[in-house]
């Protein structure tokens, strides 16, 4: 019995022990846990402390008063609606610390700080609402998450009064798709961020965040990686109304290493309505392996940089877009702005209706950055012109958005436009080069020329730059000729270890007075640098140096300024013989500017002497010791950094301004070089009111302060007047004519300028010239030196006469012309020689003797004659008179002659023979216009040479009449042919005439009439007293 007991009892426990074991180690399944007023639990938070790991929380639409702390891995998801959960005096509504959290369809309400605060790994949010996020801190975002792995938020709303949106730090393989986030821009604070994920472990490596398909509103996408990060892709979003950074990636370069963000994808994503000019549209920067494709930025219009793109390594740059867009052309920003991108390729990238500057390029020190930058790439269709490590390049008359050389050599640039360009032109490491007649027009750097060589920038505009041109460490180059107006901050600076035969000459700079410097150095060492002859006006500074040494500028012409130069920090330059002055209120000449401090320092062993300097303060020397000032960022744009030494003490900062006297013309035209001449507009210059000590030097030193004395200033030398005066032989005698001109003008003169009357000129002072050709010559000797100028003229002190060389008496032939010939006669209208004047028809000729005074019609010496055959001006020839056949007009009208020009009618045989059937006496008329009658002129009718001459004395138009037999005076006679002869009556020739025809074969006349021998006989007496007095 008892054993019986026994055994039953084993048995029963035996039983008992396997149930227990199969409870223990049988899992137990999740459960389904309800919430609502009919649910397994009325409030979320005790539906949590009661769930299991793994159970499922279903919550009924309703509004929770409670805050949720989530410590287990569960799936809470409102159904029948959405649930609304929160509590405003919680810091979180919802605080998550465990694993594997799945968070779906919730409407959350603000907490004091934070919507959710994510502190367990593989969390998922989905479909959450949260717009009613009100932070007491506008600093607190929505969504809060550090140093976890796995956070997934999908298809969630974010609106919050705040500025952040989602904030995770340290967070890998974050997922963000499909939502909405509006954040706030809080004026004053800060600007809105929709999503910024930082990684700032260094010594950890991350897997970055893929954000896609999500709108950001007001705030930016920032990815910032001081650590290892791999893998970021951000995809498809749209980022609008911002007033911080649109799209930012962003990775971390130390010591130059390379960078730690790898395989970045950043595509198809839009950023629209920014409005801030302190941010960018759109960066990445720091980066390695990746693609940056067919993203858009426009409708940006508060100056906000476009797209910047820095520091990428084996990217493809593809198919982005930036419109309607403008920028901020004080701070330089861009569309589209590479820096330091290498192992590359930039292709088909438009920017359009962008303003003012689209492209700009920075190789940083790499010149062989293996860049392919293509010609697609355009700005308002205009393309970029990118050459890298090419041998021959020639462009020509074209018009470019951006010009890119790097280690390149013959280039050849010419007649080209380069506008609205971040960088006009890049030459960086290139030789042979050669720009001309190019226009840069509104670009921030115009152009930008580094560690190149054998260069020649000649007679090229820039017109509205930030910075007209740049350059540094370049051999053998020249720049000259180039205009440069309208830049905003400098026209030419120059930062350099190290230039050798640089000149920069005649090149001209027109300020507005509107703190603009025309020529600026920062961080210079210029030895073999040169700046000589340059036109600088209208600039707040004419010369601006800042830590600048070993540099000569001299022949400058520097006026209408705020500052002349402008000294901060330099050293050992030398400053010869350039002109300063400015009328402007409160205008200084020369500052020193002795700041020291880094970024300044002091001014010592600079040399400056026979400048002239005027202005309302001369010179002014300060010395500085303060923090010190904002001075230039030259980037990768210029190559490696320079960085200036500290400065020294007080002591340290003496200079030159007089050099040993030395015989020369100085600035002021004294005998003798030293000093600087010191003046002020209104004359109580040091220079004016100092006495000459009598070498052109004032009587004492100009003492500025201990470090900067003029022991030689100077005076203004006063020379003697000049006065005109020469001597020259011979004054007369035969075409060609050689005078010698002798100079006897007095004072101290320069120049001496000649004009001969004939339209030449000389610069000798004793010139010799040749007279070609007859005339009246009047001479004039202008002279000029320091003290003024004179001027004297002889009139007619050269009398050329139209003959040979004088050993006959032959006149030079005449001039000869068809139609219209041109006189040559003095300024009183003397004939100086003969004009013969064709009409054209073989028959008509007129000829205007040398010696004849010719008039026009308001008594002026007469410049040009013509002769035209013409009809009868009247069929009606008048009384006594018949139409020859032959008729001329001369002109112009109202000309007078005095001796008398000759008409002469010139005739072939047979219109001789067909003249002389008539048998009627032939006779010259012309047509008084105011009777209308033909009137006889003196006419000589010559049968030898058959020809009919008439003397005219004054234009009109003339005609050959037959004299009807009524009129005759004498008969013919007939005798053997003898010269003709005219003997004129008592009366005018113009009204009467007595013609004599002596035709061929005619009879000797027995005898010959009284006045015919008269002239004979005088003509006679007139020949041999002619031979006695030239055998004299």
């Amino acid at each position: 019995m008892t054993n019986r007991y026994l055994h039953s009892r084993g048995a029963l426990l035996s039983f008992l022990g396997i149930i227990l074991i199969l409870c223990i180690f049988t899992p137990a399944t999740a459960a389904t846990i309800t919430v609502g007023p009919d649910g397994d639990y009325t409030g979320i938070q005790e539906a949590i402390d009661n769930a299991t790991a793994g159970d499922t929380i279903l919550v009924t639409a309703a509004t929770y008063d409670e805050a949720l702390d989530v410590t287990k891995s569960l799936t809470i998801c409102g159904v029948n609606g959405t649930p609304a959960v929160g509590r405003a005096d919680a810091d979180a509504s919802v605080l998550i610390s465990a694993n594997d959290v799945i968070l779906e369809n919730v409407r959350i309400t603000t907490g004091a700080r934070w919507d959710i605060f994510a502190g367990g790994d593989n969390l998922s949010l989905r479909d959450l609402n949260m717009t009613g996020h009100d932070p007491a801190d506008s600093h607190d975002p929505v969504i809060i998450a550090y140093s976890v792995a796995g956070l997934s938020i999908d298809g969630c709303i974010l609106d919050t009064s705040g500025a952040f949106g989602i904030q995770t730090t340290n967070v890998g393989d974050v997922v963000l798709c499909d939502s909405q986030i509006r954040t706030q821009n809080i004026a004053g604070e800060t600007a809105g961020v929709g999503c910024n994920a930082a990684f700032n472990l260094d010594y950890l490596s991350f897997f970055g965040p893929v954000i896609t398909n999500t709108t950001f509103v007001g705030g930016s996408i920032d990815v910032a990686c001081q650590a290892e990060v791999h893998g970021v892709t951000i995809l498809g979003n749209t980022v609008s109304d911002i007033e911080a950074d649109g799209i930012v990636v962003s990775g971390d370069m130390k010591n130059g290493s390379p960078s730690k963000l790898t395989n970045v994808t950043v595509e198809g994503n839009c950023v629209r309505n920014s409005e801030a000019n302190r941010f960018t549209n759109f960066v990445v920067e720091h980066c390695t392996n990746g693609r940056i494709e067919d993203n858009l930025v426009e409708n940006s219009y508060g100056g906000n940089p476009g797209i910047c793109l820095s520091t990428l390594d084996n990217f493809l740059i593809q198919g982005n877009a930036v419109r309607n867009a403008t920028f901020n052309e004080k701070e330089g920003t861009t569309a589209m702005y590479l820096e330091v991108v290498t192992n590359s390729i930039v292709s088909g990238n438009t920017l359009t209706n962008v303003d003012p500057y689209g492209f700009r390029y920075a190789p940083g020190p790499n010149l062989l950055p293996n860049l392919t930058f293509d010609a697609t790439n355009t700005c308002d269709g205009r393309p970029v012109r990118y050459y890298e490590a090419v041998d021959g390049i020639s462009l020509d008359g074209e018009e470019i958005a951006m010009l890119v050389a790097l280690s390149s050599s013959g280039i050849e640039v010419t007649d080209c436009t380069i506008a609205n360009a971040g960088l006009g032109a890049g030459i960086y490491g290139c030789n042979g080069l050669s720009f001309s007649g190019n226009t840069f027009r509104k670009t921030n750097y115009g152009m930008m020329l580094i560690s190149s060589s054998d260069t020649v920038i000649r007679d090229n505009t820039f017109n509205g730059s930030f910075w007209g041109m740049g350059f540094g460490d370049n051999m053998d180059t020249l720049i000259t000729g180039n205009t440069f107006t309208g830049y905003m901050d400098t026209g030419l600076l120059f930062h350099c270890q190290s230039s050798d035969s640089v000149t920069i000459s005649e090149n001209r700079f027109e300020g507005s007075l509107s703190g603009e410097q025309a020529v600026a150095g920062s961080q210079a060492s210029g030895h073999g640098l040169e700046i000589v002859n340059n036109t600088i006006t209208g600039n707040t500074r004419g010369i601006f140096l800042s830590d600048v040494e070993k540099m000569t500028f001299r022949n400058n012409h520097i006026t209408d300024y705020g500052v002349g130069l402008n000294l901060m920090g330099a050293s050992e330059n030398v400053f010869l013989n350039n002109t300063i002055i400015s009328d402007e209120e409160y205008s200084v000449g020369i500052i020193i500017n002795n700041a020291l401090q880094i970024g300044g320092g002091p001014c010592w062993d600079n040399l400056f002497s026979n400048n002239y300097i005027e202005s309302d303060e001369p010179l002014n020397v300060t010395y500085i010791v303060k923090p010190s000032v904002d001075s230039y960022e030259f980037g990768p744009i210029w190559g490696a950094e320079i960085v200036p030494d500290p400065g020294d003490s007080e002591d340290s900062c003496h200079n030159d301004w007089n050099v040993t006297k030395t015989t020369g013309t100085n600035i002021v035209g004294g005998p003798s070089l030293g000093g600087n001449y010191w003046a002020t507009p209104d004359g109580t210059g040091w220079s004016q009111v100092t006495p000459d000590r009598g070498d052109g030097f004032c009587t004492e030193p100009f003492a500025c302060d201990v470090n900067n004395t003029d022991y030689l200033p100077l005076h203004l030398y006063v020379d003697p007047t000049p006065v005109a005066n020469f001597t020259l032989s011979p004054a007369t005698g035969y075409a060609p004519l050689s005078v010698v001109f002798n100079d006897t003008s007095t004072g101290n003169i320069t120049n001496w300028s000649w004009s001969f009357g004939d339209g030449t000129t000389s610069e000798l002072q004793h010139p010799v010239h040749v007279y070609q050709t007859a005339g009246l010559y009047s001479v004039t000797l202008n002279v000029t030196g320091p003290a003024g100028q004179s001027e004297l003229t002889r009139p007619d002190a050269i009398s050329v006469h139209p003959y040979g060389d004088g050993d006959d008496d032959s006149r030079s032939a005449p001039a000869v012309a068809t139609g219209t010939g041109s006189l040559y006669t003095n300024n009183r209208g003397l004939v100086l020689q003969e004009l013969m004047v064709f009409a054209g028809d073989s028959t008509g000729e007129l000829t205007i003797p040398s010696g004849s005074v010719a008039l026009d019609g308001e008594g002026d010496a007469l410049a040009d004659v013509t002769i035209e055959p013409s009809a009868l001006p009247s069929a009606d020839g008048g009384s006594g008179f018949s139409f020859a056949g032959y008729a001329y007009t001369c002109g112009p009208d109202g000309a007078t002659f005095s001796p008398a020009a000759d008409l002469v009618f010139r005739f072939t045989e047979a219109e001789w023979a067909e003249l002389m059937a008539d048998g009627r006496p032939l006779v010259v008329t012309y047509y008084n216009e105011e009777t209308g009658v033909y009137e006889p002129l003196l006419t000589t009718v010559d049968a030898v040479t058959r020809t009919v001459t008439a003397s005219v004395t004054h234009f009109s138009s003339f005609a050959l009449m037959y004299r009807s037999a009524a009129v005759e005076d004498t008969p013919v006679a007939t005798s053997a042919p003898v010269p003709p002869s005219v003997t004129p009556t008592a009366t005018s020739a113009a009204t009467d005439v007595q013609s004599t025809v002596t035709p061929a074969g005619a009879a000797t006349p027995e005898a010959t009439p009284f006045p015919v021998a008269g002239c004979l006989c005088a003509v006679l007496v007139f020949a041999v007293c002619a031979c006695a007095l030239r055998r004299r």
